[in-house]
């Protein structure tokens, strides 16, 4: 849910928001008072009006002067706090949106701010932390609230993270239900395109399967992949021909089977499976974006063992790679799906990583990816000498492939490696990020007072490090980052920003 339409409500909305409650014109309100113009001007934040003026406003109003003032005052207070909450939960320090979300529950007034919104980012920080009934009471709340108000967007948006939930629990009937519901209910929203219709399509499609109702599950498919057939991107199609592929097989029908996992890995090369920012990303697993973590991980792995029955060793190896980084990304952002307790998502991936290896080995234009992903796993143990070896080879291949921009990354993180074994402060939470100086640096240290070797000698990093690093050559780790920003007594994003690799 987003909150870059909340803004703070000021006192001109507050005086309009109590008139309209009222009952009142704005000439009704001025009568005897002052002219309808000065309460326009007012509620428009255009006016001044005196300290006579509003005071009879809140008297006609029927409200506490201090109350009208106050509101106003602390209603910018909660937006500040909201904010702060969306920027926590997206920095994934979900601990600290829970504290500023539950602030605002707390609270009677929250003037401009969605309270669909606030259940349900509340609701979404209980779910990433691990916490799922905590979630799930949230997303209950925000479902009864969303109805009274009859704000049907966020009613179909719970429906489906309630969808999840119940998937992750392999509660699979129960996720069908919900997933039914927020297809329903999407026929009453003014906008509603059939790139959502057909995503809950698939969804309630993934539930029949895992409910071993393959007639129903065909019959979901084969209604999504009519809806998408004029899509240009063709993404979820290729997608819904993979699924119809296993759905027949599943059948018996050995021939339907053939044929669509023909036309899936066809159209699944056409589009392409390397992208030029992110490395190797298949259609099947962009599909898999719009799900949860727990269905990602629990359609992929069947996916790439189905391939490799059917003979196509490389795009079972392509699914590994989505697999293995699926599971890198969920480490700690969710809680383990069911039978993967005793084994942390990153030992799960690097399993993930030795069978794509294993498959791509002869693939030039894949296998870097793969080492660049193993390194990333790697890291995460850590083992940084292995990690290392592991982003020299992605690197090695980078240059015979004449990728410039991904062979660079790759010296970004062996430079942090090396860093963090030389004891320099940079450690292994910095591969993965791409922390960037912005060219205020340079201004805000020499209005600070510095000169590079002042603020190389004040933090302990070095005079050439910092040359290379306000020219834009050489990137920070979290650390120096750190050091910079508190020697310089300024905000991280005042002088820094984070680029994904």
């Amino acid at each position: 849910m987003s909150c870059q339409t909340v803004v703070p409500l000021t006192l001109g909305q507050r005086i309009q928001d109590l008139r309209k409650q009222k009952g009142l014109t704005r000439a009704q309100l001025a009568q005897g008072l002052c002219d309808p113009l000065m309460i326009e001007q007012t509620e428009t934040d255009i006016g001044r009006p005196s300290f006579t003026v509003l005071s009879g406003i809140a008297e006609r109003l029927e409200v506490p002067f201090d109350s009208v003032m106050v509101d106003s005052q602390h209603n910018t207070e909660c937006v500040k706090l909201f904010h702060q909450g969306m920027k926590n939960q997206q920095d994934r320090d979900y601990l600290s949106a829970l504290e500023c979300f539950e602030e605002l529950v707390k609270r009677p007034f929250i003037g401009s701010i969605p309270k669909g919104d606030l259940l349900v980012n509340l609701a979404v920080c209980y779910l990433c932390s691990g916490q799922l009934m905590e979630a799930t009471d949230w997303f209950y709340t925000a479902l009864e609230s969303a109805y009274a108000t009859q704000d049907m967007e966020t009613v179909v948006a719970v429906y489906k993270y309630l969808g999840h939930i119940e998937f992750q629990e392999q509660r699979f009937e129960h996720a069908r239900r919900h997933f039914d519901r927020a297809l329903a209910l999407c026929g009453r929203l003014p906008e509603v395109t059939e790139y959502e219709t057909t995503n809950l399509l698939i969804l309630i499609g993934l539930c029949y399967f895992h409910l071993e109702n393959s007639k129903d599950a065909m019959q979901i498919y084969r209604h999504a992949e009519g809806n998408c057939q004029s899509d240009p991107e063709r993404q979820t199609l290729c997608f819904l021909q993979l699924m119809l592929s296993r759905v027949y097989a599943k059948m018996s029908k050995s021939w339907e089977a053939k044929l669509y996992l023909e036309k899936s890995v066809t159209l699944l090369h056409e589009i392409g499976v390397i992208d030029a920012e992110r490395g190797i990303r298949t259609a099947w697993a962009n599909f898999l974006d719009t799900c949860s973590a727990p269905m990602a991980i629990a359609s992929l792995r069947p996916i790439a063992e189905f391939l490799d029955q059917n003979g196509y060793q490389v795009e079972a190896g392509l699914c590994y790679v989505e697999l293995a980084n699926s599971y890198l990304k969920r480490d700690q952002a969710f809680p383990p799906f069911h039978g993967t307790e005793h084994r942390g998502y990153v030992e799960l991936a690097m399993d993930a990583c030795r069978e794509a290896e294993l498959r791509l080995a002869e693939s030039v234009l894949c296998l870097p990816f793969v080492q660049e992903l193993r390194g990333r796993v790697l890291v995460t143990f850590p083992d940084l000498n292995q990690a290392a070896m592991a982003f020299r080879k992605a690197a090695d291949g980078f240059k015979q492939q004449k990728l410039p921009k991904h062979w660079e990354r790759m010296m970004n993180a062996l430079s942090t490696i090396y860093c963090a074994q030389e004891g320099n402060g940079d450690t292994r939470e910095s591969i993965g990020l791409t922390i960037r100086a912005k060219p205020e640096l340079v201004n805000v240290r020499v209005l600070a007072g510095f000169s590079q070797r002042d603020l190389a000698r004040k933090t302990g990093l070095s005079s050439p490090f910092l040359s290379q690093l306000e020219k834009g050559i050489r990137n920070a780790g979290p650390h120096s980052a750190k050091k910079i920003c508190d020697t310089l007594a300024v905000d991280f994003e005042d002088v820094f920003e984070l680029v994904k690799p």
